[in-house]
């Protein structure tokens, strides 16, 4: 796992690299943080990504389209936002 993004206030990070596709790196594996800092770390929420294309993994093991922020209702949420723990798991049975 490699730390890509990380944020000067209290040095946390918000996206990790858990696996580099070498034959399409572009579908590498990634694991993003999409919370606010202020919302305490035990809250924060973390999406798996495909790639930087808007692909991400749910809950049903399937890769689904991330549609924008603003049509992302409450099912989707549930589906596509992990603990880092979980998120950890479960990207690092993909790669």
């Amino acid at each position: 796992m490699v730390v890509l993004c990380g944020v000067i206030n209290e040095m946390k990070a918000v996206t990790y690299l858990m696996d580099v596709n070498k034959k399409d790196p572009f579908n590498s594996i990634y694991i993003e943080n999409r919370d606010p800092f202020d919302i305490g770390e035990s809250n924060r929420k973390w999406i798996i990504l495909k790639g930087k294309g808007g692909t991400c993994y749910n809950t049903y093991g399937e890769w689904e389209f991330e549609p924008m922020p603003s049509n992302r209702d409450d099912d989707f949420l549930k589906r596509c936002r992990y603990t880092f723990d979980e998120a950890v798991e479960i990207a690092s049975k993909l790669t």
